[in-house]
């Protein structure tokens, strides 16, 4: 009998122990088939290329990211669950995949030169025909429309050619504020020859009207440059010639290549002293940079351009 059992026990067959990780990431892969991923990977691109193909309508993109990410962040949750673990790690599986997806298109939009990526998408910033077919279907007004046609004519070809496309376009623009979103796209682009002609084409925009010369700190030439407005008359987009008039005195300067300098005069001790103020391009659309006397004496100052 007691060989009997002995036998008995001996041919028992002990139950397999599960893999901790069964139930896991890793179980969840291991039973996730090769053609499932390859489907739902390509399900994710596409669904990614036309929200980026759709980025002027809204962030489609970066919203299908944000989704994909909380509900990885769920399934993971979901996981701690014994009943759940296995359902919830399949669906962190997928979800994953969509984030990575959506996270490299959201990337590419970031890596386009410019903003040409945010507004219209990067797969339209560099195929022509996208950018053509985005303008024809998607549902947005003419002035949008004239945007991502502005942005797409100023991020090909040479600076020169970016350049008088920039200058035509603007030229024959009509609504003052359409010409400025045009002006500040083509400045945000930091090429140097484009932020010349944009901050030309600024001045250009002030034709007559005052600008505001604004000194930082509490100097004494800070104090003596508060308060004037700067009128500009007139400047040549092609030299980049400038003419304006501070404190009833006419003066010329120069916007070189996201630099503008110019001399002001201003009365200190009943003498007549040149401050040569000397301004650099900065992103918000802002030149700043330092007014300074023949002695050495300056004051650091600032000049919106719209």
């Amino acid at each position: 009998m007691m060989t009997e059992t002995s036998a008995s026990e001996a041919g028992a067959v002990a139950p397999p122990e599960q893999e901790p990780s069964a139930g896991g990431l890793r179980g969840a892969w291991s039973r996730v088939s090769g053609p499932a991923l390859g489907t739902w990977s390509a399900i994710s691109l596409v669904v990614g290329l036309v929200a980026d193909i759709a980025e002027p309508v809204a962030p489609f993109a970066m919203n299908l990211l944000a989704l994909s990410i909380l509900l990885l962040l769920l399934c993971l949750a979901g996981m701690s669950s014994a009943k759940l673990r296995a359902k919830a790690g399949t669906a962190a599986i997928f979800s994953g995949i969509a984030a990575l997806v959506f996270g490299t298109i959201v990337l590419g939009q970031q890596a386009v030169p410019g903003n040409e990526g945010e507004e219209r998408g990067v797969a339209a910033s560099y195929i022509d025909p996208l950018a053509g077919l985005q303008n024809a279907i998607l549902p947005i007004s003419d002035d949008a429309r004239a945007m991502l046609e502005f942005s797409s004519a100023i991020s090909h070809g040479s600076d020169t050619m970016r350049a008088v496309e920039a200058r035509d376009r603007i030229s024959q623009t009509k609504d003052p504020l359409l010409r400025r979103g045009m002006i500040e796209a083509l400045y945000e682009t930091r090429r140097p020859p484009l932020r010349q002609l944009a901050i030309s084409m600024a001045f250009a925009e002030r034709d007559n009207d005052s600008l505001t010369l604004l000194p930082t700190g509490d100097s004494k030439l800070a104090r003596e440059l508060v308060g004037e407005p700067l009128y500009i008359s007139d400047v040549d987009l092609a030299s980049g010639a400038l003419r304006m008039a501070w404190n009833g005195r006419r003066s010329e300067g120069t916007v070189a290549r996201g630099e503008v300098v110019f001399p002001l005069t201003i009365v200190r001790d009943n003498q007549r002293r040149q401050v040569e103020v000397r301004l650099t391009a900065k992103d918000g659309f802002e030149l700043s940079g330092t007014a300074r006397l023949a002695d050495g004496e300056s004051a650091a100052v600032a000049l919106p351009l719209f």
